[in-house]
């Protein structure tokens, strides 16, 4: 089994020497200790000090000097389209205050998990919103560490 060594931010980590891969919805992409299967099958083991949101481009650099690269895997989102700035703004305020996790795409849409609840409050808010299948890769949060 191999051990990571440390956790690079996408942009940061020679992303072309990367000889595995490990694809992860966001869910599971907060690693403390863990034992994970790369998409290959071989084994690591993460170890860090802390918990750590891993984000899609990532890299692991393990003990055998090889580069794990993250992947965030397609899963199924909400789209939500939002009328100006400010509805964004407010959009996202009620989303804030439901503790749910968002991925801001633009300064008109962003993007949640999959949640029954939260689309209707949504629509009757008068946002425009889309259920799809992509990558989610949400904002780390306060305390998210990057």
């Amino acid at each position: 089994m191999m051990i990571v060594h440390s956790h690079h931010i996408a942009g940061t980590w020679p992303i072309e020497k990367a000889k595995y891969t490990i694809t992860l919805p966001a869910s599971e992409r907060f690693l403390r200790l863990k034992k994970l299967k790369l998409d290959d099958g071989d084994l690591i083991n993460i170890n860090f000090e802390s918990v750590t949101q891993v984000r899609h481009n990532d890299g692991l650099y393990l003990d055998n000097d090889m580069w794990v690269k993250i992947q965030a895997s397609k899963e199924k989102i909400l789209n939500v389209e939002c009328k100006s700035d400010t509805h964004l703004t407010l959009i996202a305020w009620h989303i804030g205050n439901r503790h749910c996790a968002l991925q801001i795409i633009d300064n008109r849409n962003i993007r949640i998990e999959n949640n029954n609840v939260i689309s209707e409050m949504l629509v009757k808010l008068g946002a425009n919103v889309r259920i799809g299948e992509d990558i989610f890769d949400p904002e780390p949060g306060a305390y998210g560490g990057h």
